[in-house]
């Protein structure tokens, strides 16, 4: 059995949009915000926290403000993402946040504690010449204090 063109694009397009959801989580949580801010387009839009992150400036702005102290861990569940054409998708996805905010940087493992939240997530994800980004990103929080 062949796999047509078709569905090989469609797969390799989920699989693109799901990594570029967990190299920013993995950025976010390894303090790596050049990266971060990399995965959006320029004209990219975060909604975090209640604010709203117009463009790369403004998120590095944003993470240059987060405790020195803070660790995260996200746990990206039950992934999805929806093809709209060739260069625009959208995916949506929960995650389970645990945090440990300390007056010093930790290098080892932080105590663990009942998780911060969970939340439904929604990314919307454009392809250009520098292949999938990150055009607008915001979450509901669904569980938490």
């Amino acid at each position: 059995m062949s796999m047509d063109n078709q569905n090989f694009e469609k797969i390799a397009t989920i699989v693109e949009c799901e990594q570029l959801v967990h190299r920013f989580y993995q950025a976010l949580d390894g303090a790596q915000f050049m990266t971060l801010a990399q995965l959006f387009r320029e004209d990219g839009v975060w909604f975090r926290q209640g604010k709203k992150l117009e463009g790369t400036q403004a998120i590095l702005r944003a993470m240059d403000e987060r405790p020195a102290g803070r660790k995260t861990a996200h746990q990206v569940q039950n992934f999805v993402v929806d093809i709209e054409s060739s260069e625009k998708a959208v995916a949506r996805y929960l995650t389970l946040v645990y945090r440990h905010d300390s007056d010093e940087v930790n290098s080892g493992p932080a105590p663990i504690d009942k998780a911060l939240a969970i939340s439904m997530n929604y990314d919307i994800l454009l392809k250009d010449s520098l292949g999938w980004r990150l055009v607008e990103k915001k979450s509901e929080r669904l569980f938490g204090d």
